[in-house]
């Protein structure tokens, strides 16, 4: 389990995501996609991917296109 705590009733610009024993995996000001692949390769493992495409690529893909495999 992930635990997100931010300062959404103050400033909202602090956010912290703890695992389930309590520990720190990130705390910023923001998350991209780079903050998020590390949060979910540490609590899923392997079974996360990044993969990073051009623009006509993610508009493919939210069209309901297919990425190739490299």
């Amino acid at each position: 389990m992930l635990k997100i705590i931010t300062n959404s009733k103050g400033s909202g610009d602090w956010i912290v995501v703890l695992n389930t024993y309590g520990t720190v995996i990130y705390q910023g000001h923001s998350i991209n996609h780079r903050d998020l692949y590390d949060i979910l390769k540490q609590v899923i493992g392997e079974q996360c991917e990044l993969r990073e495409v051009t623009d006509d690529e993610i508009m493919d893909l939210a069209s309901g296109g297919q990425l190739l495999d490299d």
